[in-house]
C-alpha cells in the first residue's frame, strides 16, 4: 500500500486443460497462505468471463465488490501510473470485472 502498512497482491489469469481435479483450489489455498505470511491482506483478480472461471473463483471466496477492499490510490490502472493491472476480454476489448478477497485483517 502507498499510504498504510501491509500489502496486496494480484493474480493474473491462468489457464489449464485439466480442470475439475482440485489442482487450482490447492494452488490458490497454498498461495493465500504464503501471501498471509508476507502481510498481504487483499488479493485482486480479473476472472475470464468464460462461465467456468467465475464459478471457480466464487467457490473459493472471491467476488466482485461494489466497494473495494483497496484504498482509492491502489485502484489506479498501470497505464495511468498506478499499480493495478486490469485484464481485458480480447474479443470485446473491454476490461474484465475486478474480483477481490480479503485473506487477513487490515493492518
Amino acid at each position: 500500500y502507498q499510504n498504510r502498512p501491509g500489502r496486496w497482491a494480484q493474480i493474473l489469469n491462468m489457464s489449464t486443460r485439466r480442470e475439475r481435479h482440485g489442482f487450482g483450489t490447492l494452488l490458490i489455498a497454498g498461495l493465500e497462505e504464503l501471501l498471509r505470511l508476507e502481510a498481504v491482506d487483499v488479493i485482486v483478480l480479473y476472472p475470464a468471463w468464460n462461465g467456468r472461471a467465475p464459478m471457480f473463483w466464487a467457490s473459493i471466496g472471491y467476488n466482485a465488490r461494489a466497494s473495494s477492499f483497496l484504498p482509492s490510490e491502489e485502484l489506479v490502472p498501470f497505464e495511468r501510473g498506478g499499480p493495478l493491472l486490469p485484464e481485458y476480454e480480447t474479443s470485446r476489448n473491454s476490461v474484465l470485472p475486478r474480483w477481490e478477497k480479503r485473506i487477513a485483517p487490515a493492518l
